[in-house]
C-alpha cells in the first residue's frame, strides 16, 4: 500500500525541466522531510496543482515519487489517468489519498493464492530442491530483484554517512576501468581486459576470466587501509574454482586483508603475523548462482562473514596492520591467484555494519524478486495453479498484480492464461518500479490456469517482485500467501536456518524429506546384507527431527556402537532422543547415550547381536 505520512504538503521551489516531461522537482527547504522515503517506505503518489485552483480540477496532475534526496523528488508523470501539465514554481504538492490508495484499502484482507510471489527462495534458478514454484521458459532468469544500486540508495538504505563509504564500484561498465562512486574516486585499472556480461544480478556485471589473468588494481588507495571497524561487501556468481581463487586483496607493506574461494567455500584472511584465516564459511557456493557476500570486521574482536543472510562469526584478535602505501585488487591477490566469474557492486566501508544493516542489504538486493533477460527470443516465468484451485475459480473474476522494473520500454507484462492469453497493458516507464495488474473473468470451462511474467518484443531486462493473484477486482497490496507463511516462516523473517552442506533455502518447514545414511558399526561383527530403510527428517523453527529405521540385516555379533550421518548441521546437543540396536523382535534398550555432533549421531549400546537399528532425535540446528 502507498505510504501516507502527516498528510504531507509542500510548494515547488524548482520546477521540472522541461516543465511537462521533467522528472525532478524541488520543494521549499525542509519540506522534503515531510514526505516518505521511497527507498524504505516504497514509492507513492502525489498531487501537483496550481496555486488557487482545486487539487481535484483538471489543473492537477498525479505523479509517482520514486526517490527523494533532501527536498528533491524524482517523479514519474501522468499517473492514475491524469494528463501532463506545465509544473511551475509555486505549484502546490500534496501527499493525499488517491484512487490507488482507496484500491489498496479495498484490497486488504484478500488472500494471495500464488506460491512464492516474492521469490523469497528464488527456487527456479536459485538453490535447487523444492519447491520449484516458477518455471523458466527461454527467460535466462537470474535471481535477484534489485535493478539499480547507487551510492545514495546505499546511504538511504543503511542509514550510513557518505564519509563511511571509502570505495564503491558498481562494476557495470562494458569494459575498461572501474569507476569509484565514493568521494575518494579510487578508480580501478582494468588489467587484461575484464569484459562484461548481461547476466548480472542488477544489469551488467564484470566477467573475470581466470585463464586470462583478468583483474582490477589501484596502487594508491590509502583510505582503504582501514585499521579497526570495516565492512566489505560484493555480489558474485563464480564460474569455476580451482585452488585459492582470490576475490579481493587490500594490501600494505606490513599486512593484507583479503577473501578467497577454495573448495566452494569463502574464507576471510588477514596477515597479522602470517596470512591467517579468520573465518571460513559453512555455506558451500554453487557455480552459476548469485551470492551476496558481506564481511564485517569489528574492533571488539569478533568478525562476521555473511553469505546470503547466513552468518558465521569468529574471534579475530587485533587487526591494526595498515600503514603507508595501500594497493587494492579485485579478482586477484597480487601474486598468482585469480577469480573466475561475475562480480557486481563491490563496496568498502570504514564502519562495521550491524546484523540488522547486513540483513537489510541482503533483503534489498538478492532476497526477493526475479530478473528475466530477453535475448533474441521472448522469455517468461510461469506457474500453473493446482487443479482444485482451477475448479474453484471457473467463471470468477480474478486479478493478478506485480511490481515491475524494466530497462527497455514496453517489454514487461503479466499474463493470466485460462486457455487464452490475457496480458496486462505495456508501460513506457523505465528505470523505476511500477505496479502492473490484469483483471479477467476465468472461463467457465477452463481446465488450467497459468500465470506468467514476461519479457517480450525487444531485448532487455525486466525485474518482478511482489506478485500476487487473488479473487475479485481492484489491485490489492502484496502479501505473502498462506502457503508461503507455512513453508518459509523463517525466511520471511530474514532468518534463514543453516543447513547441511550450507543450503539454507532449499527446504520447506514442516515437510518430511528422505535422506540416505550408511551406518558405521564398531566392535564385534557388523550386520550385513541390504536392509529395508526408512530414513526421513524435517525441521520447524530451530529444531530438526531425524528418524532412522533400518531392519532386515543379517545379524552381526556383539556390536556396541553405531554412527549414523545426519542430513543437516547441528549446532547444539539433542534435546530429546531415543534409539536402539536389536536382534529380532526384542530391542536392546540399555543404551548408554545418544551423542550428536555437527555431522553424525552416535548410538551407544551394550553388546548385542544386531539385525536392526532405530534412532530418533530432535535437536537444535542453529
Amino acid at each position: 500500500m502507498d505510504a501516507i505520512k502527516n498528510f504531507a504538503y509542500g510548494t515547488v521551489l524548482t520546477a521540472p525541466s522541461p516543465a511537462t516531461t521533467g522528472t525532478s522537482l524541488v520543494l521549499n527547504s525542509g519540506e522534503g522531510a515531510l514526505f516518505p522515503q521511497p527507498s524504505t517506505d516504497g514509492a507513492f503518489n502525489i498531487v501537483v496543482w496550481i496555486t488557487g485552483a482545486s487539487p481535484l480540477s483538471s489543473n492537477a496532475e498525479i505523479c509517482r515519487v520514486t526517490a527523494r534526496s533532501t527536498d528533491t523528488l524524482t517523479i514519474t508523470r501522468q499517473q492514475e489517468g491524469t494528463s501532463a501539465r506545465t509544473i511551475i514554481v509555486g505549484d502546490q504538492v500534496m501527499l493525499a489519498p488517491t484512487k490507488k490508495v482507496f484500491d489498496d484499502i479495498e484490497g486488504f484482507g484478500k488472500n494471495n493464492l500464488l506460491k512464492n510471489g516474492n521469490f523469497i527462495n528464488n527456487s527456479t534458478n536459485g538453490y535447487g530442491g523444492t519447491p520449484d514454484d516458477f518455471t523458466s521458459t527461454n527467460a535466462n532468469a537470474v535471481q535477484g530483484g534489485f535493478p539499480s544500486f547507487t551510492k545514495q540508495q546505499l546511504i538511504d538504505l543503511l542509514g550510513i554517512a557518505d564519509g563511511d563509504i571509502e570505495g564503491l564500484w558498481n562494476l557495470k561498465e562494458t569494459s575498461g576501468n572501474a569507476t569509484d562512486l565514493s568521494t575518494n574516486a579510487y578508480n580501478l585499472v582494468d588489467t587484461n581486459t575484464v569484459l562484461s556480461s548481461d547476466d548480472g544480478l542488477m544489469g551488467k556485471a564484470r566477467d573475470f576470466e581466470k585463464g586470462s589473468a583478468e583483474y582490477f588494481v589501484n596502487a594508491n588507495t590509502p583510505n582503504l587501509g582501514i585499521n579497526g571497524n570495516k565492512t566489505v561487501f560484493f555480489f558474485i556468481k563464480y564460474e569455476s574454482n580451482t585452488g585459492n581463487d582470490t576475490l579481493f586483496n587490500i594490501t600494505a607493506t606490513n599486512g593484507r586483508f583479503d577473501a578467497l574461494i577454495s573448495g566452494g567455500k569463502i574464507y576471510m584472511r588477514a596477515d597479522i603475523t602470517s596470512l591467517t584465516t579468520l573465518i571460513g564459511s559453512d555455506v558451500v557456493l554453487e557455480a552459476g548462482k548469485w551470492y551476496a557476500i558481506c564481511i564485517v570486521y569489528s574492533s571488539n574482536g569478533v568478525s562476521s562473514l555473511w553469505i546470503n543472510g547466513i552468518k558465521k562469526s569468529a574471534s579475530n584478535g587485533t587487526f591494526d596492520l595498515f600503514s603507508g602505501t595501500v594497493t587494492t585488487y579485485i579478482g586477484f591477490d597480487g601474486g598468482a591467484d585469480y577469480f573466475d566469474g561475475l562480480m557486481q557492486n563491490f563496496g568498502v566501508l570504514s564502519i562495521a555494519l550491524t546484523d540488522s544493516q547486513v540483513k537489510k542489504l541482503w533483503a534489498y538486493t538478492t532476497y526477493k524478486g526475479q530478473k528475466i533477460r530477453r535475448a533474441t527470443s521472448d522469455g517468461n516465468l510461469y506457474q500453473t495453479l493446482d487443479e482444485a484451485l482451477v475448479e474453484r475459480l471457473r467463471g470468477k473474476t480474478v486479478t493478478m498484480r506485480a511490481t515491475m522494473w524494466q530497462d527497455i520500454a514496453s517489454i514487461g507484462q503479466i499474463n493470466i492464461n485460462d486457455g487464452i492469453d490475457n496480458k496486462s497493458l505495456t508501460t513506457t516507464t523505465t528505470g523505476s518500479w511500477v505496479t502492473v495488474s490484469k483483471t479477467v473473468t476465468i472461463s467457465a470451462t477452463a481446465t488450467a490456469i497459468t500465470l506468467k511474467l514476461e519479457a517480450n518484443t525487444s531485448d532487455g531486462n525486466v525485474w518482478f517482485k511482489e506478485v500476487a493473484f487473488y479473487e475479485g477486482s481492484g489491485v490489492a497490496p502484496y502479501s505473502h500467501s498462506q502457503d508461503d507463511q507455512n513453508r518459509f516462516p523463517r525466511l520471511l523473517k530474514l532468518d534463514p536456518p543453516q543447513m547441511y552442506e550450507g543450503k539454507p533455502y532449499q527446504y520447506e518447514e514442516n515437510r518430511k524429506y528422505s535422506f540416505v545414511t550408511t551406518p558405521t558399526w564398531t566392535a564385534g561383527t557388523a550386520p550385513s546384507g541390504s536392509p529395508t530403510k526408512h530414513e526421513v527428517w524435517s525441521y520447524s523453527g530451530n529444531l530438526a527431527t531425524v528418524s532412522i529405521f533400518n531392519y532386515g540385516y543379517t545379524a552381526g555379533a556383539t556390536v556396541t556402537k553405531v554412527f549414523a550421518t545426519l542430513p543437516i548441521i547441528s549446532t547444539a546437543n539433542y534435546q530429546a532422543a531415543a534409539g536402539s540396536i536389536s536382534n529380532g523382535a526384542t530391542p536392546n534398550l540399555t543404551r548408554a547415550q545418544i551423542e550428536i555432533s555437527t555431522a553424525s549421531a552416535q548410538l551407544v549400546c551394550s553388546s548385542v547381536s544386531a539385525d536392526r537399528l532405530y534412532l530418533f532425535s530432535v535437536y537444535q540446528i542453529d
